[in-house]
């Protein structure tokens, strides 16, 4: 599989489907045993359409930036900080 593919099947398999497992789980919990999930599904479910959502796109944000940082440490290369690289030795991260 060329990377370019993998990147688009990562995205479509994990990145879209993450986005709206979190959706779903915030818009039918209101029975869920999780009482913190329980919670932040009630929150949810009052807010209006705008900030709904304001919601799915911060959880879009969220899941996006954390696949990036995925590829980045799959890439070998992840950025610590302005400047600063970590590069990925055997287990360990180790500053650069």
């Amino acid at each position: 599989m060329k990377p370019e593919e993998f990147v688009s099947v990562i995205k479509l398999v994990v990145e879209q489907r993450s986005v709206a497992g979190v959706i779903k789980n915030l818009t039918e919990s209101a029975n869920h045993s999780d009482h913190r999930l329980k919670y932040i599904s009630s929150w949810y479910r009052d807010l209006d359409e705008g900030g709904k959502d304001c919601v799915s796109e911060i959880i879009k944000e969220s899941v996006s930036t954390t696949l990036f940082g995925m590829f980045c440490v799959l890439d070998g290369v992840r950025v610590k900080s302005v400047g600063t690289l970590c590069r990925v030795s055997g287990s360990k991260l180790k500053n650069h």
